[in-house]
């Protein structure tokens, strides 16, 4: 039973990306290498404000 157009977008949008890479991106869309470390003072020290990737993913989380 064809569906309508609408009813299709999914699974034409996943169809073409397939092969394609994903990359990861803070919210405003610059490109980020990586998201799991944090800049930190030595092996076991507090973690920076200047870590731009991890003020970005606190942003998404810290809103009331």
């Amino acid at each position: 039973m064809p569906r309508d157009k609408a009813a299709e977008q999914l699974s034409e949008y996943k169809e073409r990306q397939k092969g394609k890479s994903e990359v990861l991106t803070t919210a405003s869309g610059c490109p980020i290498g990586d998201k799991f470390n944090s800049l930190t003072i030595g092996p076991r020290g507090p973690i920076l404000l200047q870590d731009a990737v991890y003020l970005d993913e606190l942003a998404h989380f810290v809103r009331v």
